[in-house]
């Protein structure tokens, strides 16, 4: 193995741990996703990256809507609307 060789095996190495630390560290996330079920007036499913995800919501949505939901502290299952039509729970 050449030095450029060794040089890009350990790049890619790093990167792998680094991502793996970030998928693990325990900070709020947040994504776009549709909503695609509701189950109670604060519990609806909704639909990112081809994964059906419970989460709850203050707001009264429609199937099909584009909603950001937050994963608090990486718990996903504690999933929460964030905002919806330009609203955001802040502003309640």
């Amino acid at each position: 193995m050449n030095l450029f060789e060794t040089a890009k095996f350990n790049a890619e190495n790093f990167l792998l741990a680094i991502n793996k630390l970030i998928d693990g560290a325990s900070f709020s996330k947040h994504f776009q996703a549709t909503v695609t079920e509701k189950i109670t007036d604060m519990i609806y499913k909704v639909s990112y990256k081809n994964n059906v995800y419970k989460v709850s919501s203050y707001y009264s949505l429609n199937i099909g809507e584009m909603v950001w939901v937050c994963v608090p502290n990486n718990n996903w299952n504690s999933l929460f609307v964030v905002s919806h039509k330009g609203n955001s729970v802040e502003s309640m």
